[in-house]
């Protein structure tokens, strides 16, 4: 009787100490797993933003080389278009969320005060200003579904060849379990009129 109640002690530390074991392989290790997926993300966004930023601060020698590479010219139509056509910023988000069955349930306009943010940018000096020939178009987007269609969305309006940078996202649960919805601002680029002749 004695050696049982030295021994139980002992027998629920070992209890103990398997059942961390256990919660720590069955519950801690999923969500690990996720968070190291998270920050995988963050890392990928961070990335294209700044590829993406490159590519604005060299932008200004780009248009200067059109003048003798034709085909480049013809990529950079598409990816910075000299024309500021809506419907062409419009057709690349329904496609997007048409491709991952996402729905998009109102669009704003805010690229007037896009514009006026980058004006008195420039009017500072700032120096992460868009180059004097380039214009932001802004949209603000809600829509709701599920998380997987959310960055399937996101994927591809990053492969989309249009110039754009998704500069806020907001995400909100709601009462039924694989649905979302959310709000983003998608800014797209175009060339101003003083720069709208680069090749024709």
């Amino acid at each position: 009787m004695n050696r049982t109640s030295l021994n139980l002690p002992y027998l629920l530390l070992a209890g103990t100490v398997i059942v961390v074991i256990v919660f720590g392989f069955t519950v801690l290790q999923p969500l690990l797993g996720a968070v190291r997926d998270i920050q995988a993300n963050i890392v990928s966004t961070q990335a294209t933003l700044q590829e993406r930023q490159d590519f604005l601060r060299t932008l200004d020698s780009k248009v200067a080389d059109l003048n003798t590479n034709q085909a480049y010219e013809q990529q950079l139509r598409v990816v910075l278009p000299a024309t500021n056509r809506m419907e062409d910023a419009l057709r690349i988000l329904h496609t997007a969320a048409a491709a991952s069955s996402v729905v998009i349930l109102q669009i704003n306009n805010t690229s007037d005060g896009a514009q006026a943010d980058v004006r008195s940018q420039r009017a500072r000096g700032d120096a992460e200003v868009l180059p004097n020939g380039v214009d932001p178009l802004a949209l603000n987007i809600s829509f709701q579904g599920s998380y997987q269609g959310f960055r399937a969305f996101i994927d591809q309006l990053e492969n989309s060849p249009r110039l754009m940078d998704v500069t806020t996202i907001d995400l909100q649960s709601t009462d039924q379990p694989d649905l979302l919805t959310g709000k983003a601002t998608v800014v797209f680029y175009v060339l101003n009129n003083s720069e709208a002749d680069y090749g024709g």
